[in-house]
């Protein structure tokens, strides 16, 4: 088997997923579309599900109603959430969709990413 990211060097540098009010539908997400102008990023959704101007019970449990525009899955394929592949420059793994089209190595969490 072929190591090739420090696994080590690799899960320190773990991106920061924040989750936001998405004031429309009484929801929280992480999808990173939140304005750059929303200071409230939580780490969690019951963190965020608990902001005051977001209803608990509604949030907890997935909003209150359809948003405007369907919230494109961050990994652009329904029901996954994340693709993280790896960056063998700089010993790391991301999840931004940025993965060249011919990238094969394609993980469901940072950590198994970090693992290849």
């Amino acid at each position: 088997e072929f190591d090739y990211l420090n696994s080590a060097k690799c899960l320190r540098a773990r991106p920061r997923v924040v989750y936001y009010p998405d004031y429309d539908t009484n929801s929280c997400r992480n999808d990173g579309e939140q304005s750059p102008f929303e200071s409230n990023l939580f780490d969690t959704l019951e963190e965020c599900c608990m902001f005051d101007w977001i209803d608990y019970g509604l949030c907890i449990t997935g909003g209150s109603k359809k948003p405007t525009k369907p919230a494109p899955s961050p990994a652009g394929r329904p029901g996954v959430a994340y693709e993280f592949y790896p960056d063998y420059t700089h010993n790391v793994c991301h999840c931004d969709g940025r993965q060249s089209k011919f990238e094969i190595n394609i993980f469901s969490s940072y950590e198994s990413c970090c693992q290849f």
